[in-house]
């Protein structure tokens, strides 16, 4: 038994046997690797430690504490290592730490499991883009956009792929349904600009910086593009 484990284990028996022993009743304790079971002729006790590692995992994945997170979520899956809810989490910590190769493993288990499971194909999507996989991403992404076409971000990044691809056209087309599910997010409109600009509608595009930098996107990037838009829109007046 882990040292973690014994010490619950512990604190637990203690206190209800100190309780009920002044009255006189008896405490059966059944405890394995992956719970503790405490049962008296009043109530029954369960402590899930799987449950516990994950739901840890899951805060510190919120206070972006993702080294913490990855080693919940690593003790969950050593105790259940077909556990779709600490997999996944395992994925989104190793996808923040920027360990691309490892949370496409972890999606690819997830799959295996669950072959219609969103979370892992919008994951493992993400995570080919960033090792510029293009192909593997846009097949990821077309899967969870099939399991889910009301899912801004989906569309957002596939038109980040199809973009990297030079399917420009496909592109905007993405970005502008990303767009029209959340209108608000000024990310999209600077991703847009971009498309924009491959297809040399630069006023279109300059439009759209305009309208990133009313949402608050703060790019250093934005007045350099600016300009140089502005510059490729004289050119080819």
């Amino acid at each position: 038994m882990k040292k973690e484990q014994k010490q619950i284990l512990f604190t637990l028996i203690s206190g209800v046997s100190i309780g009920l022993a002044a009255i006189g009743f008896w405490v059966y304790v059944s405890q394995n690797e992956k719970k503790l079971v405490i049962k008296t002729p009043f109530f029954e006790m369960n402590v899930d430690f799987i449950g516990r590692h994950i739901k840890d995992g899951g805060m510190y994945l919120k206070r972006q504490k993702y080294e913490l997170a990855k080693e919940k979520f690593n003790k969950a899956i050593a105790l259940d290592s077909e556990n779709i809810e600490a997999l996944i989490g395992h994925c989104y910590a190793n996808s923040m730490m920027k360990l691309y190769a490892e949370a496409i493993q972890d999606c690819s288990r997830v799959i295996q499991y669950d072959s219609n499971n969103l979370k892992a194909y919008g994951v493992r999507g993400g995570a080919y883009y960033e090792l510029k996989q293009f192909d593997s991403a846009l097949k990821d992404l077309n899967r969870a956009i099939e399991l889910n076409d009301e899912n801004e971000t989906l569309f957002y990044n596939r038109g980040g792929v199809l973009n990297e691809m030079k399917q420009f056209e496909a592109s905007l087309d993405d970005m502008n349904r990303a767009i029209e599910l959340a209108p608000d997010e000024g990310l999209f409109y600077l991703s847009r600009s971009r498309v924009l600009a491959n297809l040399k509608q630069y006023e279109k595009s300059l439009d759209d910086i305009k309208r990133a930098r009313e949402l608050g996107v703060e790019d250093p990037n934005l007045e350099f593009e600016a300009k140089l838009l502005k510059k490729l829109q004289a050119k080819n007046q």
